[in-house]
């Protein structure tokens, strides 16, 4: 049963693995809606370094969120920055982020304060480990397949 009526999540999203999912069934299990905010190329290289196109990390997202049945509750938008849509829609009530990303939680509700706009409820997820115990990782997961 979800808690809030509108979540937010984001992420680059250049592979899917089993930290993302658990981020997106978190994000589907608590809202009704979901707004998904997905990198831009500018902004994914920015970050991450190296980026597989926007239309492909989208494409890929659309087929997992259809495979855990969360296609018809999310919409995908782009964002170019890690405030994004975050900061500016008055109906969103929780942000949903992982224990390594939820410093820019924080950073989305100073901007809400700012804006007079209601703070997020911050959900926050411990990272998912691999097998040798390092968290997750698309550059560790692609290390022998380019992005």
């Amino acid at each position: 049963m979800a808690r809030f009526k509108h979540v937010v999540v984001a992420g680059t999203f250049n592979c899917i693995h089993g930290g993302h999912r658990k981020l997106l069934r978190t994000a589907i299990e608590t809202g009704e809606h979901v707004l998904l905010g997905l990198t831009s190329e500018r902004f994914a290289r920015e970050i991450k370094g190296v980026a597989k196109p926007f239309g492909a990390r989208m494409k890929a997202l659309e087929e997992e969120l259809a495979k855990i049945g969360g296609a018809a509750k999310c919409k995908i938008v782009e964002i170019d920055d890690e405030i994004g849509m975050a900061g500016e829609k008055k109906e969103l009530q929780a942000i949903v982020v992982s224990t390594e990303t939820e410093p820019n939680a924080r950073k989305v509700n100073e901007v809400r304060r700012r804006k007079g706009l209601q703070e997020l409820q911050i959900i926050v997820i411990p990272l998912v480990n691999d097998v040798e115990g390092r968290k997750l990782s698309c550059r560790r997961l692609a290390g022998k397949t380019k992005l």
